[in-house]
């Protein structure tokens, strides 16, 4: 039984892919406007506007670059921006020539351990 279900399928299966190819790539076109047969004629100039393609053509279909505007009352927050180290922050100290002071894991640590954790109490 099982013999037969594999020839089934594989009489079967070739049939109906070569379904897809009967109608061929014949393509009716009785019902179809076609453009080639038109005896209207047309002057193409009336239809189209051609336009020369110039440098200064392209150069104004090119979008305007957008530029900053200057923000003088931003520009003195910054300057007087001081940052206050907070609760949540991690700190990363490094003491040069003391390896007594640093973590013998090296690089090789986990980003919890990456720095020094500043608690809500300071």
């Amino acid at each position: 039984m099982k013999h037969y279900k594999k020839l089934l399928v594989a009489v079967a299966l070739p049939v109906i892919l070569a379904g897809c190819t009967v109608p061929g790539a014949y393509l009716n076109l009785d019902d179809t406007n076609d453009s080639a047969n038109n005896t209207e004629t047309i002057d193409i100039l009336e239809r189209v506007n051609v336009y020369p393609l110039t440098a200064d053509k392209m150069a104004s279909y090119k979008a305007p670059r957008l530029s900053a505007r200057i923000n003088p009352e931003l520009d003195a927050k910054l300057a007087a921006y001081e940052y206050r180290v907070g609760a949540g922050d991690i700190l990363n100290v490094t003491i040069w020539d003391h390896p007594e002071l640093t973590i013998p894991a090296g690089s090789y640590r986990s980003a919890s351990e990456s720095g020094n954790w500043v608690l809500a109490d300071g």
